[in-house]
Formats: C-alpha cells, sequence, structure tokens
C-alpha cells in the first residue's frame, strides 16, 4: 500500500452550526440527502455536520484540488466507521484506488483526516 495523498482539517461545531443556521440552502449546497439524514438523526447535528465537513475538506487537501462538495458523501459502515465514496471530478482526480478517512469531535471542535491510498 502505497500513499498518494494526506490531508486534515479542523472544524469549529459552533461556527458552522451558525452557518448553516443563517444560511439554509447552505447545506443542501455542501451535503447529500444521505448525509443530511444522518446528521439529522443524530442529538446534535451540528457535531456531525461538522465532522463531514472537515472529512470533505482533508479529503480536497489530500486530492491537492477542489471538487464539487456533493461528490464526496461520507457514510458510515455496519460498524458505524466513517467512509468515502467519491463520484465525477472527484473520483476522476483521485489517481488511487481507495481514500482512508477518520473523524473525532468534541462539543467544540470535528478533526478529520483523509489518507490516498494505491494498494
Amino acid at each position: 500500500m502505497n500513499m498518494v495523498g494526506i490531508g486534515i482539517d479542523l472544524v469549529d461545531v459552533d461556527r458552522l452550526e451558525k452557518t448553516l443556521g443563517q444560511h439554509a440552502r447552505m447545506k443542501d449546497r455542501l451535503f447529500t440527502p444521505a448525509e443530511i439524514a444522518y446528521c439529522e438523526s443524530k442529538r446534535r447535528p451540528g457535531m456531525h455536520y461538522a465532522g463531514r465537513f472537515a472529512v470533505k475538506e482533508a479529503i480536497i487537501k489530500a486530492l491537492g484540488r477542489a471538487v464539487p462538495w456533493k461528490e464526496m458523501e461520507i457514510t458510515n459502515d455496519e460498524r458505524g466507521k466513517p467512509a468515502a465514496a467519491l463520484s465525477g471530478k472527484a473520483l476522476d482526480l483521485l489517481g488511487a484506488d481507495r481514500v482512508l478517512v477518520s473523524i473525532t469531535h468534541t462539543e467544540s471542535h470535528a478533526v478529520a483526516q483523509a489518507v490516498i491510498v494505491a494498494d
């Protein structure tokens, strides 16, 4: 396994919650319907939006280029482990086999890391 790219991001949960609250359409521009459903099912949706936003930013850094937000969908496997599904331009830029992601958050911050690997 060879590492092709790496990215990390830190998001202030309160700041993202405030931004999403002030700009009604922003949620739909940044997140897929499945991501919105997942986050809204949680006790504090803002923490989970922040985590997913941080992963997307980390992926952009790992790719080295901006891509459309909805071409990166952050999911969870059956054990809750986060995963990234890329499509469109994001998938074309990947140039590797997969993206490994990790998210952690507290009440105030979310941190995510993305590693692009080729097998």
